[in-house]
C-alpha cells in the first residue's frame, strides 16, 4: 500500500472543514498583494523602522494570541459553523488537539514568517503604485486598507496550518485523545458564524456512516414485528380431501360406464340355415370353420 493510499484511509481525511481551511491558504498571496496596493498608496508618514512594525504587529500579535488561548473553531465556515452539539466524538478529539500548547508555538513560528513576508512587501510597495485603490493624497485610507487585509492573511495561514497539521497526524494519535467536553467548547474556541446544525453533515467519516447504518438496521430489526410461527397440526382433512377426490372420480368412472352405449351383440345362424347371418353392427359373421375342415378331412379319407 502506497502513502497516498494510507494517508486517504485516515479517518481525519474525510473531514470536508479540514480541507476547506487548508485551501484557503490559495487565497494567502491574493491578500498580500491587496495589503501591498494599500502600502503603495502616498508616502511613508514615519520613518520605515518605525511604521513598519506598528502596521503589522497589531494583525501578527492578534492572531497568535487568539490561538494561544482561544484557537479558531475548526468546523466554522466564517459565516456559518456547525452547531457543538452536533460534533461527532472524533470531531471532539480533533478540538483537544486543536486546543493543545504546540498550537500556540505553531502561531508563533507562523507570526515570524509572516512579518518576515510583510517586511518584503514594505519595501516594494512603492513600485506597485500602478494597483493602489486610492489617490497618494489618502495615505490613511490606503494604510487602513493594508492593516485589513494584512489581517486576513494571518487568519487564512494560521487556520490553514492548523487543518494541515491535522490531516498529518496519524489517526492512532488522535483516537487516543479524549473527546472535548462540549459546554467547554465556546468557552475555549473562538467561534465564528451562526450555527447550523446540519452544515456539511455529508462530510462524516465512513466509518461512522457504517456505523449508524448498522444500528439502524439492527433498530429495524429489533422493532420489526415477530414473525408468526405457524405449527403443523396433523389433521385427517387432506385424507378426507383424498377420499372426496378418489369417491369423486369413481362416481365419474360410474357415471361413464352407466352412460356408455350398451355393446352390440351378433347372432349366428347355423351354415345349412336358410336365413342370412344378421348383426346388428356393420361388420358380417364368417362361417364356422370347424365345419370347413371336417369336410376337407372326410373327402381326403375317401380317395385313399
Amino acid at each position: 500500500m502506497t502513502i497516498l493510499e494510507q494517508f486517504r484511509q485516515r479517518q481525519q481525511t474525510q473531514e470536508l472543514f479540514l480541507w476547506a481551511h487548508l485551501a484557503l491558504l490559495a487565497l494567502l498571496p491574493l491578500a498580500l498583494v491587496l495589503t501591498m496596493a494599500g502600502l503603495a498608496v502616498g508616502d511613508p508618514l514615519f520613518p520605515s523602522w518605525l511604521e513598519m512594525p506598528v502596521l503589522a504587529a497589531p494583525s501578527i500579535v492578534y492572531v497568535v494570541w487568539q490561538q494561544w488561548h482561544r484557537p479558531i473553531y475548526p468546523f466554522s465556515l466564517g459565516f456559518v459553523h456547525r452547531s457543538v452539539t452536533e460534533l461527532s466524538l472524533f470531531q471532539r478529539q480533533i478540538l483537544t488537539i486543536v486546543k493543545r500548547p504546540a498550537t500556540g508555538w505553531i502561531a508563533v513560528v507562523v507570526g515570524v514568517f509572516l512579518y518576515s513576508l510583510f517586511r518584503q512587501i514594505y519595501f516594494v510597495a512603492p513600485l506597485a503604485d500602478v494597483i493602489a485603490p486610492f489617490p497618494s493624497e489618502l495615505r490613511f485610507l490606503g494604510i487602513v486598507w493594508s492593516l485589513v487585509f494584512f489581517f486576513l492573511a494571518n487568519v487564512i495561514a494560521q487556520v490553514g496550518i492548523v487543518a494541515l497539521r491535522i490531516l498529518v497526524l496519524p489517526e492512532s494519535e488522535l483516537q487516543a485523545q479524549p473527546a472535548y467536553e462540549v459546554d467547554k467548547i465556546k468557552q475555549d474556541f473562538t467561534v465564528l458564524g451562526a450555527a447550523q446544525r446540519d452544515l456539511w453533515k455529508f462530510d462524516q467519516p465512513m466509518t461512522e456512516v457504517a456505523t449508524s447504518e448498522t444500528k439502524a438496521e439492527t433498530t429495524e430489526v429489533t422493532t420489526s414485528p415477530p414473525e408468526q410461527k405457524t405449527e403443523t397440526i396433523p389433521s385427517s382433512e387432506p385424507e378426507d380431501k383424498t377420499t372426496e377426490v378418489a369417491t369423486s372420480e369413481t362416481k365419474a368412472e360410474t357415471t361413464e360406464v352407466t352412460t356408455s352405449p350398451p355393446e352390440q351383440k351378433t347372432e349366428t345362424t347355423p351354415i345349412g340355415s336358410s336365413g342370412e347371418t344378421i348383426t346388428e353392427p356393420e361388420e358380417a359373421i364368417l362361417p364356422e370353420i370347424p365345419d370347413l375342415v371336417f369336410t376337407t378331412e372326410t373327402k381326403e379319407e375317401q380317395e385313399q
